[in-house]
């Protein structure tokens, strides 16, 4: 597994190829990663809270349980990304791809979503109402 120190390190020698890497759990908070390939890495329970994630390539990574709050994830590529139990709350996701992402459970409230794609994406939270809801979004959406 490797640490998040090893990443801000290796990202700011300028590095942007992580994918597979291993950072269950790890305190990624308001650490700037734009642009890189975290293709296929593991993240559950993460903490990515206010990071820097535009444009961000996360296609395939497990981030159960992720904490995403007021991330920045502009443009980023998530494709078939696992967000299920995710907390997205206040996040920017303007612009990104989540066609056949896993969104059940996650916390989606406040984000933004305009010109995103979610064809294919499921999802189930618990709206602002409290009742929980659940959709799954069609190519268009």
């Amino acid at each position: 597994m490797k640490t998040a120190t090893q990443l801000r390190e290796l990202y700011s020698q300028g590095q942007r190829d992580f994918r597979h890497w291993g950072l269950e759990g790890a305190n990624l908070r308001g650490m700037n990663l734009a642009g890189a390939d975290l293709s296929w890495s593991a993240l559950s329970g993460a903490d990515l809270s206010t990071a820097n994630l535009r444009g961000v390539i996360l296609r395939g990574a497990d981030l159960r349980r992720a904490h995403l709050a007021h991330a920045d994830l502009a443009g980023a590529d998530l494709i078939c990304a696992d967000l299920s139990g995710a907390v997205l709350s206040q996040a920017d996701l303007d612009g990104a791809d989540l066609a056949y992402a896993n969104l059940e459970g996650a916390r989606l409230d406040g984000v933004t979503l305009s010109e995103s794609q979610l064809r294919g994406a499921s999802a189930a939270w618990e709206a602002t109402t409290g009742l929980p809801v659940t959709t799954v979004f069609s190519a268009g959406d």
